[in-house]
């Protein structure tokens, strides 16, 4: 996930307030890169909730694992 940098404290509220259905680390801090963290039961919960946040705070989907992302395979394979 892709979004302006000053907007990722508003995200980690949003997304707290869709009772902690996924959690965040942040891979790229300048260009605020995040990896969205949930299990597969929470798959639909998880993207209903970007859907409603996407309504008020702008940002991009990318699916994981990144193509030419440092250690996006290692970790995929470890998934």
């Amino acid at each position: 996930l892709r979004l302006a940098p000053e907007h990722v404290a508003l995200f980690r509220f949003l997304l707290e307030a869709y009772d902690n259905c996924a959690y965040f680390t942040v891979l790229e801090r300048r260009t605020a890169l995040l990896k969205l963290v949930f299990s597969p039961q929470r798959e639909r919960a998880a993207r209903r909730a970007l859907a409603e946040i996407s309504r008020s705070l702008p940002f991009s989907l990318e699916e994981w694992p990144l193509p030419g992302f440092p250690g996006a395979s290692e970790t995929a394979s470890q998934s």
